[in-house]
């Protein structure tokens, strides 16, 4: 039977400096892994909401993707992906490697779950289109594997909107919708580009 401690490096035989060095490194090495892999997803998301827009709405004409910045997307997923090699993979690669920091090797567990759910968080969040149609804004899930996590029964018309707002905060801005119920939206935030958003949706509800 195969046992991991075999393959394992014993940790009493490294320096705190070396040690150090070690996990800078992984973390680095993982974060820009887990962005490689994320990334095109990242990218191509507009061209697949649109592609799934058209399939599901034919008769409705994509005109504008609300969407994450690419910039914000690859530093989120970075330090998640840094996470990965700088607190959970030591313990798999040392022995008698009892804890980094606040991480130790019985709760080890408990980061890893949330280190799996946390990264889902980060793919689904980034990968999260709003398509603007000549009709109205929908909510389009690009890829099968998030189609669980999306109501893409999501749907305000323009002519139900009664008014429309950007507001700018420190590091992101919020488009708020009210609804002439009075009801009001504040799912845009912390999308690229929303003043460009307010304007086509402004262009409808004139």
């Amino acid at each position: 039977m195969l046992n991991l401690s075999d393959f394992q490096i014993n940790f009493s035989f490294i320096s705190k400096e070396e040690f150090e060095c070690f996990i800078n490194i992984s973390g680095l090495i993982t974060g820009i892994l887990i962005v490689s892999i994320f990334l095109p997803f990242f990218i191509n998301s507009s061209k697949s909401a649109i592609a799934r827009c058209k399939f599901l709405y034919p008769d409705e004409t994509p005109i504008y993707c609300i969407k994450s910045g690419i910039i914000s997307s690859i530093v989120v997923t970075y330090l998640a992906g840094a996470f990965l090699g700088t607190f959970i993979l030591p313990f798999y690669i040392f022995n008698n490697l009892t804890s980094i920091k606040q991480v130790t090797y019985t709760t080890l567990w408990i980061y890893s779950i949330a280190f799996v759910i946390g990264l889902y968080g980060v793919f689904f969040r980034f990968n999260i289109t709003y398509i603007l149609t000549n009709k109205g804004i929908r909510l389009i899930c690009p890829y099968k594997i998030l189609r669980g996590m999306f109501k893409e029964t999501f749907f305000i018309k323009y002519e139900n909107i009664k008014s429309i707002k950007l507001c700018k905060m420190l590091f992101m801005s919020e488009l708020i919708i009210t609804l002439k119920d009075n009801i009001t939206f504040h799912r845009f935030i912390g999308f690229k580009n929303l003043n460009k958003a307010k304007i086509v949706i402004e262009n409808y509800i004139k």
